[in-house]
């Protein structure tokens, strides 16, 4: 039941004196997946367990403002907690306690008094009932294969707590505007592609708010006089620093998809980083100064990295470039993962994971890991469609205007970016 799934480099900051002064946060790798498709045998995200158990004790979620529609209602009742039938937690920690605690630091880093807390958490409960919203066929007497949004008790409450009206979210998710030529092309979308709109606008909504979040801590706990600014001839910044980084070590699963390729990337260049300064460096120190030494063997993983980002014949360059070329497909992208990566040391694909199953595997430093690239291209243009924003830009919400700066979102002629950026 881990949920806290996402990376960070704390840049701590100390004075001439060495007392602590400030910090930066980084995030990287938020796993924003797991929001629609948690592990098997893990529970969702804990923000969403926690403000259910505080709701059901005091029911508002400790925080006063609108009606969450969280009253009788528990985690089997919301589709984005029940796909995994995990609700507790194995540690026996009491998730009403923690919702308490979640609002308590968020009230000491100054995001109680100016009614961020609340917001956040009507953002929470919003998305909860954002992943119960249905839709039907409509073809409208038509046969244009559209459909429409299911106007229950779920959509209410999650039109009432995004701030924007029924017609809106409905038009929002279940068409697809693209400009081309300066005009509006307009394409109703089936039950299906309005679904992954929908999850779209989530996951867009939970990383905006989550990148947000960060940010405002940022602005909060930054060191003064910011990177090393000078006052009347003395330094007024941080004079020294340490960084610190958490993140994933090397995974392995069952089933690996691109989220894993990129922890295990990261931890290969870490690796590598490691060879780099107690390795190389070392043993060219000892041989400039004369020193005897006794050799130490290591495995260079430099041509792991390459195959994986090499720009324009590494994998996640190939996957850049079928992103970009648009009407592709993850098959098509795995048969040219196969034809342009085929003879590379550390690149393998058996007659088998050829055989229509799209996977592959790649001979890490720590052994070798099978990838399954289903859903890759969705995952790596992780884009908003335009009429989601302006669902987002135009809501009555505060909050949920606020975060917009924070979506990444398509172009005017409908093409996402697929750069991806951190926040500090």
């Amino acid at each position: 039941d881990n949920s806290s799934r996402f990376g960070k480099y704390i840049d701590v900051s100390f004075s001439e004196s060495g007392r602590l002064v400030g910090a930066r946060i980084d995030t990287y790798l938020l796993e924003r997946v797991r929001l629609i498709h948690p592990g098997s045998g893990e529970r969702n995200y804990h923000v969403f367990y926690q403000l259910l158990a505080s709701a059901a004790r005091d029911g508002c979620g400790g925080t006063s403002g609108p009606d969450l529609g969280l009253d009788g209602l528990g985690p089997s009742d919301f589709r984005l907690l029940s796909r995994t039938g995990v609700y507790g937690r194995r540690d026996g920690a009491d998730d009403a306690g923690l919702h308490d605690e979640m609002l308590e630091s968020m009230d000491a880093v100054g995001l109680g008094s100016d009614g961020t807390a609340p917001s956040v958490v009507r953002v929470v409960a919003a998305l909860l009932h954002c992943g119960n919203l249905e839709f039907v066929p409509d073809d409208g007497g038509g046969g244009s294969g559209g459909c429409r949004l299911v106007r229950d008790r779920s959509a209410d409450a999650a039109c009432r707590l995004l701030g924007v009206e029924a017609g809106a979210l409905e038009a929002a998710l279940t068409r697809r505007d693209i400009i081309a030529g300066g005009e509006t092309i307009r394409t109703p979308l089936d039950v299906e592609s309005s679904g992954r709109s929908l999850e779209a606008l989530m996951k867009g909504i939970y990383g905006a708010t989550f990148d947000y979040v960060v940010s405002r801590i940022n602005g909060v706990v930054r060191p003064p006089g910011g990177d090393g600014d000078w006052h009347g001839g003395r330094p007024v910044g941080p004079r020294a620093r340490i960084g610190v980084l958490d993140i994933f070590g090397f995974e392995i699963f069952e089933r690996n998809s691109l989220e894993q390729l990129c922890i295990n990337l990261t931890n290969e260049t870490l690796q590598q980083t490691f060879n780099q300064f107690v390795f190389k460096l070392e043993q060219r120190e000892y041989e400039r100064e004369g020193i005897p030494y006794d050799f130490v063997a290591f495995e260079d993983n430099q041509d792991v990295i390459d195959l994986i980002q090499c720009r324009g014949t590494g994998i996640l360059g190939l996957l850049d470039e079928q992103c970009i070329v648009g009407h592709s497909s993850d098959g098509r992208f795995t048969r040219n993962l196969y034809a342009r990566c085929e003879g590379h040391g550390r690149f393998a694909a058996s007659p088998s994971q050829r055989s229509g199953s799209d996977r592959f595997s790649v001979r890490h430093y720590a052994g070798p890991v099978e990838y399954d690239t289903g859903g890759w291209l969705e995952k790596n243009e992780d884009r908003l469609p335009a009429s989601s924003v302006g669902l987002i830009e135009g809501s009555g919400f505060g909050l949920l205007r606020e975060i917009g700066k924070f979506v990444r979102r398509e172009d005017r002629d409908g093409r996402g970016s697929v750069a991806s950026a951190s926040v500090g």
